[in-house]
């Protein structure tokens, strides 16, 4: 305990350790400072790089889904298209059988018509 007394009068006395002590106790402090600044920089670094992670998990994601939707368009036209054209083939087919009823009806009628006009000419 004396010798505790001692120390401290002589650091109390003495300018040049109290000096000393001023400084050591702002080097403490500024390194100090710095760690935490480091600390603070590393978690901004990491908190950046996280929501970068996540930005472009989210981007895939809508890529994934865009992909998705264009497929879901294609497959939609295709259908649509192969409708369009088994209703112009059934059209057609349907054309197709009229004119031949109607020729098959029409032509004993025909057959006659142009007997009938050949044999006014010859007059």
């Amino acid at each position: 305990m004396v010798y505790q007394c001692v120390c401290m009068c002589v650091v109390h006395c003495s300018v040049e350790l109290r000096e000393l002590e001023t400084k050591l106790k702002a080097a403490y402090i500024s390194k100090e400072h710095v760690t935490q600044m480091a600390e603070k920089a590393a978690l901004k670094t990491e908190e950046k790089a996280m929501d970068l992670a996540a930005a472009h998990v989210m981007l895939e994601q809508c890529q994934r889904e865009e992909e998705v939707e264009q497929q879901k368009e294609l497959t939609k036209y295709i259908r649509m298209r192969k409708y369009h054209m088994e209703i112009k083939r059934q059209m057609e087919v349907r054309l197709t059988a009229g004119r031949q009823f109607m020729s098959a009806c029409l032509h004993p009628y025909m057959t006659q018509l142009e007997a009938y006009i050949e044999s006014s000419l010859v007059y």
